[in-house]
């Protein structure tokens, strides 16, 4: 089975590098960003767990373009009714 998109991003959330950091933010953004794209992955709380590292540690340059924000927004929005 190949990788979900998801499980794609599940890998780089973990990078120190802050370029990436604000590169894989935007790119989740850019995808969460099309209501259609899949949220389907091997496993959504390995998703959820890399992500919250990420939204906790990435550093002003990240916060200042406001891709945490973005990032968490449209991961909820996703979820929709079966987050709760």
């Amino acid at each position: 089975m190949s990788q979900s998109q998801l499980d794609q991003f599940s890998t780089l959330l973990s990078t120190t590098d802050t370029r990436k950091k604000i590169a894989v933010g935007t790119d989740i953004i850019n995808y969460l960003g099309v209501p259609t794209n899949s949220i389907e992955c091997d496993d959504i709380g390995q998703f959820i767990d890399g992500l919250v590292p990420w939204l906790q540690s990435s550093n002003f340059k990240v916060e200042s373009m406001g891709h945490r924000l973005s990032v968490l927004s449209f991961s909820v929005s996703h979820q929709g009714v079966r987050l709760l």
